[in-house]
């Protein structure tokens, strides 16, 4: 599992990442 942040991407409201790679599949927040 990866976590993906953007600097260029709204930052998150929440506690959680903007996105997480879990294999081959992003799952993104928002």
């Amino acid at each position: 599992m990866e976590m993906i942040h953007s600097d260029n991407a709204p930052a998150a409201l929440g506690p959680y990442s903007q996105a997480m790679r879990v294999g081959s599949l992003v799952y993104t927040s928002g």
